[in-house]
């Protein structure tokens, strides 16, 4: 019947902390057949299994059928392909609430309006750093005014790459937002507030030497980075490789660097020494997805 092809994000990118997330080209894809039972749930990936309770993909889709009064299908959702590790800071919740939501709207036969989606999905996660680029691709940037949703795209060129190093333990999302403090100074907020304004400018103007000024953040990095016992280290395997950046991805576990151009031997000197710790780090080499989710017939 559908398949769906949904892209991992980035989120907060430094000081764009709930409101800036960037896709990748690193994707799930979940596919749905008829059947002869109501809508049901089949694993097929190496990632650990989710009760359906707890799976986004379903509990999306069973919430637009809700929504819209519209019978739950005799249908068979299928995992097959989850590259996105779970609870590492990629969007692998977010790629499920979008999956969810593009596989309910192709059952029901309804159009395909990203941006109609992109705010439902923005709805059920509370923030937007992560589903919007997850659908509409690239770099965005998104505000709420006044219950309405607005988002623009930035431009990032070919030659920037994302090098993911993802460490084999996860960062709960939860516990994560409880290191937070209820409230910043203004210096704080004056402080990420010049930080994303750069960081925007530099990629517009292709001045990547602010980068690594512009990725500094007083709202959730100097908090969420103390969980990580790897972060420090790695920060510097990128800075001493040639990165022109770095960040937490979301909320964590994973790091982010920012290179130029082919940078693949860069990658198989980080990987060597970070598996030299622990051989389940995993080094991912990306760039931008333009595209955001795909939906398409099967």
């Amino acid at each position: 019947m559908f398949k769906v092809k949904v892209p991992a994000t980035s989120a907060n990118m430094g000081p764009g902390f709930d409101c800036i997330g960037i896709a990748l080209d690193l994707y799930n894809e979940v596919e749905v057949y008829e059947s002869d039972k109501p809508l049901h749930f089949i694993w097929e990936c190496e990632e650990e299994e989710v009760p359906e309770k707890e799976n986004f993909i379903y509990t999306s889709m069973m919430d637009v059928f809700k929504e819209h009064d519209f019978p739950i299908p005799n249908v068979k959702v299928i995992a097959r392909k989850c590259n996105i590790p779970m609870v590492r800071g990629l969007g692998s919740s977010s790629a499920a609430i979008v999956a969810g939501l593009t596989l309910a709207y192709a059952l029901m036969g309804k159009d395909f309006d990203k941006d109609l989606l992109a705010y439902k999905a923005w709805v059920i996660e509370g923030h937007p750093d992560n589903v919007v680029p997850c659908f509409l691709g690239g770099m965005t940037i998104s505000v709420m005014d006044e219950g309405k949703p607005y988002t623009t795209h930035v431009p990032i060129e070919d030659r920037v790459k994302f090098m993911a190093v993802i460490p084999p333990y996860k960062t709960e999302t939860k516990q994560s937002r409880e290191v937070l403090p209820k409230n910043y100074t203004r210096a704080d907020c004056i402080q990420n507030v010049s930080r994303a304004s750069m960081m925007i400018n530099a990629f517009n103007l292709k001045d990547y030497h602010l980068l690594r000024t512009a990725f500094g953040d007083r709202i959730h990095q100097p908090y969420r980075l103390p969980l990580l016992k790897d972060a420090s280290y790695v920060f510097e395997l990128f800075k001493e490789n040639g990165a022109i950046g770095e960040f937490m991805s979301g909320s964590g576990s994973t790091l982010m660097g920012v290179f130029l151009d082919d940078c693949e031997d860069k990658k198989l000197v980080i990987e060597e020494k970070l598996k030299a710790i622990d051989p389940l780090f995993r080094v991912e080499l990306l760039n931008v997805d333009r595209t955001g989710v795909v939906l398409s017939k099967i």
